[in-house]
């Protein structure tokens, strides 16, 4: 898990840097808390949160909007571990730019993997 705490790290600073460099609108709060056997990494804005914890070597998935009920992902299927970097960078991506609202809607009517699967393949809709 150590491997996705570091790659989640950078691709969160990444996609910031990103914005910052291009002078878009940023208004994402960081949080991050960790001890000695867990970490726990939250994106938010007003009405808006993505959360990763990983506790006790399993990974926690929370994704939020005001305007839908929390979803909740437990990530504990092979091909869910090995599909975990696309599902960050996905994630991210969209969190930071801004389209969460039109993205967490289609969560409630598609599976988070098939999306995935969507993005890591170029095929997934723009969202906007």
């Amino acid at each position: 898990m150590n491997v996705y705490k570091e790659y989640l790290s950078k691709k969160i600073l990444e996609t910031v840097n990103i914005e910052i460099e291009t002078g878009a609108d940023f208004d994402v709060t960081v949080n991050f808390c960790r001890d000695e056997y867990n970490f726990y990494l939250t994106l938010s804005r007003e009405g808006e949160e993505l959360e990763f914890d990983f506790i006790d070597d399993r990974l926690n998935l929370i994704i939020y909007h005001c305007c839908h009920d929390k979803l909740y992902y437990s990530i504990t299927e092979m091909n869910e571990i090995l599909n975990f970097k696309y599902a960050i960078d996905m994630l991210v991506e969209l969190f930071v730019t801004n389209k969460w609202y039109t993205f967490v809607p289609d969560l409630t009517t598609h599976n988070l993997w098939k999306l995935v699967e969507q993005y890591k393949t170029g095929e997934l809709r723009d969202y906007y």
